[in-house]
């Protein structure tokens, strides 16, 4: 803006009024920024670049101040000095330069936080998924059995009731009876059994 003020581009006024706004935030921000890092961690590098924003904070009032009694006068002569011999000196390189490069420090610690995080979370995840495998692993199994276990249950009472119905009753199933569906099963199968036979035994006495 100061540029374009001198080339008769741009009004003083509005540079005025968009020069105080500048100031303002400039050195509000940087307060911000050292109370948000109070209890951060920084490198050698970072620290120069602090301790250099901070012994040259107060350039900005001063410079500020010059370029806005420029506008006021309306002195342009006054305004290119600033802009030539003061600003490159006292503003930019050890204002804007420092800011820069902990800015560039301070993007590359987050990301790298962000990626220590997401790497985390990724870990997190592959471990998840291994328990749910195994998990799944060890229900299969636990299935099996089971399923393995009922039909040799099963196939125990139909082969006791295909005997009764070939008239043979040897075998002994109330030991695999359980509190379970199968076990009942068992069980009534059992009963019916030694109904019938009694029954027959008392029909083959009558009969003798």
């Amino acid at each position: 803006r100061l540029a374009g003020y001198l080339l008769d581009q741009m009004p003083s006024v509005g540079n005025i009024n968009h020069l105080r706004e500048a100031r303002d935030k400039a050195v509000a921000s940087w307060l911000r920024f050292i109370e948000a890092t109070e209890n951060n961690s920084f490198n050698d590098s970072e620290r120069a670049n602090i301790a250099k924003i901070e012994e040259n904070i107060g350039n900005i009032d001063t410079v500020f101040m010059k370029i806005e009694q420029g506008y006021q006068n309306d002195d342009k002569p006054a305004l290119t000095v600033v802009l030539e011999d003061e600003w490159p000196f006292a503003i930019h390189a050890v204002l804007l330069k420092p800011i820069s490069r902990l800015a560039d420090a301070q993007q590359a610690a987050v990301s790298a936080v962000y990626e220590k995080r997401v790497a985390r979370s990724q870990d997190q995840i592959s471990l998840g998924i291994v328990i749910l495998a195994v998990a799944t692993l060890v229900l299969a199994v636990f299935a099996a059995h089971l399923a393995t276990g009922l039909t040799r249950r099963l196939e125990k009472a139909a082969d006791v009731a295909n005997r009764v119905a070939a008239g043979d009753w040897s075998g002994d199933i109330m030991e695999d009876a359980s509190a379970d569906e199968v076990g009942q099963l068992l069980s009534t199968i059992g009963d019916m059994r030694n109904q019938v036979r009694s029954r027959e035994l008392r029909l083959e006495t009558v009969l003798n």
